[in-house]
Parts: C-alpha cells; structure tokens; sequence
C-alpha cells in the first residue's frame, strides 16, 4: 500500500504541473512504465508473502491430537511443516516420550504430550492410557493381600471413588469403587446396559440395584468376580453365569 500512496502523489503532482503549464492540445500525462511496474510488482510481491506465510502455518500439523493406548505400549509423534525443537509430558509417571516423540504408556491415566517446534509454537496431544483385562485383574487380585477372604467388610466401610459416576460409596460399593481405582487410577467411567460386553475391571449393580460388584474375568459362560459387604464379609471368586448377569444386573460401570 505504501507503493501506492508514494505513486498517487507523484501523479498528483504532475497533473498540478499539468495545469500550471501549458501543454499541446489532446496530450496526456502519463508516469514512466517502469515505475508503474516496480509499484505494481511490489504490491504483488507483498501479498503473495501474506499468503505463503499463512499457507506455511496451516501446513504444520502433528500426527495426532489424541491417542487412546493400552498400558505398555507406544506410538510415535510426528510433526510435518516444521523442525521439532522438543518433546514433554505432563505426567511422565502416565505417559511418558523420548527425543525422537517416541511415547510409551506407563500406567493408567491421561497424560498431554506437548511438542514445541522451531517455528515457537507449541502443539499437543492427549493421551488416554488404559490397562488390558490381565493387566487390571493383576491390579485388583493384588488387593487380595490387604483385603483377604473373609475380612469384616460392612455399610460402615466408605470410600471416595475417582471414576466420577458416583463421588463415593459405603459397602459393597465402597469396596468396588476401591478396587476399580487400583486398576484405574483417575480415569472416569461410563456406565451401559450391554452385558455382551462385560470386562475385567467393570462394576455390576445387581438385585435390583442393591448391590455392587467388581468383575475379575470373563470366561466364555462364567463371570468371577470380588465384593465386600457379602454377608458383612470381603468375598473373592463368586462366580455367575452370563445369563444370570443380565437377570440380575440394573447397569454397568465401565472405565476402558
């Protein structure tokens, strides 16, 4: 824009001289063609770096943006359009990630990777890192030592529970929302209706919402599962039939 201002003021000047000084009939003042091209180039020249500028930036992308991974395992980040300068975790402890983006899922729990690029901006992603079915039976069974067979378990038993559907629970749902935890950490449950679809680590609420258990395994027919307050005692290993599951379950809760 500046070009053109410089170049309106020259033309406004030479008409002013136009009209002081006489000149042959039909002649017209007209700026020297080099002059209208440099001012015409320049205007070009600045707009298309306007462009290229925001089409760089757009172009910068990193591979993901969210990421939902099993315990143990890794993926990789990849940033395009710009020169990684580094790489951080919000919780190394959950998620952790080499140099080279490599992020590894250390317990469960979610974690924000962060990847600051050369240009200095910085873009993230947010990883969701979840145990397996043998890796939460192996969390909850663990519990077995602290919470043996047999161990006085009542109402007066409470625990605050960090899967968010419910902020706490006395008895035997005090005793599943402590075991969820152990193989959960802080991730947040949902709850569903599809008794298909039951896991290692799921909470049931059976007899008519009146009770609550946790779900050790899945064996073809057969669900095992732990409770506390079963006859005012901590139970390990009852067993139902998948059938009795549905007749019996009001909902489930899951955390995977």
């Amino acid at each position: 824009m500046k070009g053109w201002k410089q170049y309106s003021m020259l033309l406004l000047a030479a008409m002013l001289l136009a009209v002081m000084q006489p000149i042959n009939a039909g002649a017209v003042y007209a700026p020297p063609a080099e002059s209208v091209s440099n001012y015409v180039q320049t205007s070009v020249q600045v707009s298309d770096g306007k462009a290229a500028a925001v089409q760089a930036a757009s172009a910068v992308k990193l591979n993901y943006k969210k990421k939902k991974l099993t315990v143990g395992k890794t993926f990789t980040l990849k940033l395009t359009g710009a020169k990684v300068k580094s790489f951080t975790s919000s919780d190394k402890k959950i998620a952790s990630v080499s140099k080279k983006g490599v992020v590894t899922a250390k317990k469960a729990g979610t974690a924000t990777i962060k990847v600051k690029a050369k240009n200095g901006k910085t873009y993230q992603c947010k990883v969701t890192c979840r145990p397996s079915q043998s890796q939460a039976y192996k969390k909850i069974i663990a519990k077995k030592k602290k919470y043996p067979e047999g161990m006085k378990w009542t109402n007066d038993n409470y625990y605050a529970w960090k899967g968010g559907v419910y902020s706490a629970g006395y008895g035997c749902a005090a005793f599943a929302f402590l075991l969820s935890d152990a193989a959960f950490g802080t991730l947040p449950a949902k709850t569903h209706e599809n008794y298909d679809d039951i896991k290692a680590g799921d909470i049931l609420r059976l007899y008519n919402d009146s009770h609550s258990v946790i779900v050790l395994k899945v064996s073809g027919d057969t669900v095992t599962l732990a409770e506390g307050n079963f006859n005012g005692k901590v139970h390990w290993g009852r067993t139902m039939t998948l059938d009795e599951v549905k007749e019996n379950c009001t909902y489930v809760m899951t955390r995977y």
